[in-house]
């Protein structure tokens, strides 16, 4: 009893309260619109502040894994940037770099080098090999073909150039010294 005798005068202490000032309607619904609002403004603050994470989880992945896959080639003091592919013909090769080869010229459409190791393959008939493209024939044949052609033979893909017209224009006859080493 006692405690219903105190949940009545409480009640009557907040109408009192309220109709003292103003009308109970405005107060009820300010007190509504204030409360409606400060709820927008958290879920907005809320969607901004995990947009801005996504955003800056995204920009470092995309920076991460452009470190990763990115090296550069560099022939006669040109630097030509990389992207690789993901596999473990790839990731052998990159623990092999920094390296300096004499790629010697095979068909007027690439330079080749014998490794001393073989790396892990993975081959597949190619069809059409491209310019840029960055390739091991068998497992110890490291190739970087400068022209567009049909191929009937099998490689293994490691990358491709960025700028391969101007890569293939670098290139002269014959055996080229051609540095490899993950860009920084």
């Amino acid at each position: 009893m006692k405690k219903r005798w105190m949940g009545i005068t409480l009640l009557s202490a907040l109408i009192f309260a309220f109709t003292a000032c103003g009308n109970r309607e405005q107060v009820s619904e300010s007190s509504e619109r204030n409360q409606m609002n400060t709820v927008q403004s958290e879920e907005s603050d809320k969607t901004e502040s995990s947009d801005s994470i996504t955003n800056i989880e995204t920009e470092v992945e995309e920076k991460t894994e452009g470190e990763e896959k990115q090296m550069v080639i560099e022939v006669n003091g040109q630097q030509f940037f990389t992207v690789l592919y993901e596999n473990e013909t790839t990731e052998a090769l990159k623990n092999m770099l920094p390296m300096t080869l004499n790629m010697d010229e095979l068909n007027g459409n690439e330079k080749y080098y014998y490794l001393d190791d073989s790396l892990p393959t993975d081959r597949e008939t190619i069809g059409t090999i491209q310019n840029g493209d960055i390739m091991l024939y068998g497992s110890d044949c490291l190739v970087l073909f400068f022209d567009t052609f049909n191929t009937s033979y099998s490689y293994t893909k490691i990358g491709h150039i960025e700028d391969a017209d101007t890569f293939a224009d670098t290139l002269t006859n014959g055996t080229v010294e051609v540095t490899f080493r993950m860009a920084e």
